[in-house]
């Protein structure tokens, strides 16, 4: 039961792009970037891992730690007491303000050479704001009071507050401004190759996207460091998030979003190779594309997507018809002529449909039981959740469960 509490929240965290990392201890001593590769991408290889290591074996039992660092991002961490000592790892994220307030405050405090502040600029554009999505703390609290139980500690501790990390930090800013091979020019155009990335996925054009990838090849940026099969995955998990950003925007509806992203960061733990990671990006952008194409609520009236978007984030609530009608103040008749117009399905078929996609996702990244996901996305009965799953996806549950985790 532990362990089904502990997936249900880092699903629901992963569905607002915040992301969980669950860690032994033994790991501490080659730890995951934490940071997204920030450090390493800014410092280069003078990034003293010890102080992370040394923090987290320092972590009390029955303590939920909140962290800020140096760049204003927030993460938490707490001990999962179980068999072989586990960390939950939640972050990087901003908490309160605006990711250009925070830009500004770190350009302005480190001096940051253009080059460089454009690096930071796509990092925090890549960072969830916990301000817009709201529940964060109660749920993390939560989850700690479930571990724990009330007499719960919560401490709010700094990352690289020590004086030598400030030392050297400002001494290898210096360093690579006067670091004549790092071509401003070279990044300025690959901004803008980046942009027009963006709005090719945005727009679901998988050509476009692809003739805009060809000429990533010849805009080099010094990469600083050797490409390694964790130099690539650092690249791929940060175009992932860029690209999934974008088909959010699109209006794409998250549930499809989650599948399509899942899937990938999977892909990537599996990258080794320059090969590997350019036909991994090249699967990126079909996919990317192809959900814009098919699930893009763009073309729909504003009427439609708001109310595709509330059920998209209320699954398990009352979906139906005359709850629905009333929520938005229109007639049941005017909803469901314009729902058939504009999407050539009914409301209930597109709910079910809805509730048992998400139903599918849950069944391949958690051990929770058939009651428990009926209950999450909206089937008060667990029979009726079978027959309409069937209906929806050709298997049973079980069946969609072990063929899914045969694949991986």
């Amino acid at each position: 039961m532990q362990s089904d509490i502990v997936d249900f929240v880092q699903n629901v965290l992963e569905r607002n792009r915040i992301r969980v990392k669950i860690f032994s201890i033994e790991e501490c001593y080659s730890p995951f970037p934490f940071d997204l590769g920030l450090r390493k991408q800014l410092f280069g290889g003078d990034v003293d891992w010890e102080v992370f290591r040394e923090e987290v074996r320092k972590l009390p039992h029955r303590t939920l730690v909140h962290v800020t660092d140096m760049f204003g991002c927030y993460y938490s961490l707490l001990r999962i007491p179980q068999g072989t000592e586990c960390f939950f790892f939640v972050g990087p994220s901003l908490q309160d303000e605006s990711w250009q307030v925070q830009f500004e405050k770190v350009c302005s405090k480190w001096d940051l050479p253009e080059t460089l502040s454009s690096q930071l600029k796509d990092y925090y554009q890549r960072l969830p704001n916990l301000a817009t999505i709201g529940g964060y703390h109660t749920l993390i609290s939560e989850l700690g009071k479930y571990l724990f139980g009330e007499d719960m500690a919560v401490r709010e501790v700094s990352l690289d507050s020590n004086l030598s990390w400030e030392t050297r930090s400002r001494t290898r800013m210096k360093e690579l401004q006067l670091n004549t091979d790092f071509s401003t020019q070279a990044v300025r155009e690959r901004t803008d190759l980046e942009n027009q990335l963006r709005k090719a996925v945005y727009n679901g054009d998988e050509a476009r996207a692809f003739e805009i990838i060809q000429c990533f090849g010849g805009i080099t940026v010094p990469f600083r460091g050797a490409l390694t099969p964790v130099a690539f995955q650092y690249r791929l998990v940060g175009l992932n998030a860029v690209l999934r950003k974008e088909v959010e925007r699109a209006t794409v509806p998250l549930v499809y979003v989650n599948i399509a992203s899942n899937r990938i960061l999977n892909e990537i733990e599996n990258v080794m190779t320059m090969s590997q990671s350019t036909s991994l990006v090249l699967d990126m952008i079909r996919a990317y594309c192809d959900l814009v194409r098919r699930y893009t609520l763009k073309k729909h009236s504003a009427l439609i997507r708001e109310i595709i978007i509330y059920a998209n984030s209320n699954l398990h609530a009352d979906l139906s018809l005359n709850f629905l009608s009333e929520h938005f103040n229109i007639s049941k008749n005017y909803l469901c002529t314009l729902f058939k117009k504009e999407l050539g399905v009914t409301l209930t078929e597109y709910i079910t449909s809805l509730r048992v996609q998400y139903a599918a996702e849950l069944l391949c990244n958690t051990s929770l039981s058939n009651p428990e996901i009926a209950a999450l996305v909206g089937f008060n009965d667990v029979s009726y959740f079978a027959r309409k799953f069937k209906q929806v996806m050709n298997q049973t549950p079980a069946g969609y469960r072990r063929v899914s985790k045969a694949k991986f």
